[in-house]
């Protein structure tokens, strides 16, 4: 059974196997490829840290990265340092 409460992003958290309480994923409005099948999806995890996953293979494999090292990368690509 999922512990299920709101999570920061306005949708319902759930906890997964390892405990660790996640916000739905997210598709980024700027991964729409022609064929709209370029997508990335996002999720926070509540102990900080971020995970990113191809949409269109949703149970392939999941990178996670530090609220840092996110904000970093975002960071980089809206001044297009990549």
């Amino acid at each position: 059974m999922q512990h299920r409460r709101p999570g920061a992003s306005g949708g319902l958290a759930s906890r997964g196997a390892d405990g660790l309480e996640r916000t739905p994923w997210r598709k980024s409005s700027h991964s729409e490829g022609k064929d709209g099948c370029k997508c990335v999806e996002v999720r926070f995890v509540r102990s900080g840290g971020i995970e990113i996953r191809d949409s269109t293979y949703p149970d392939g494999p999941v990178l996670s990265v530090t609220a840092r090292a996110w904000i970093l990368f975002i960071h980089n690509v809206k001044r297009n340092d990549l």
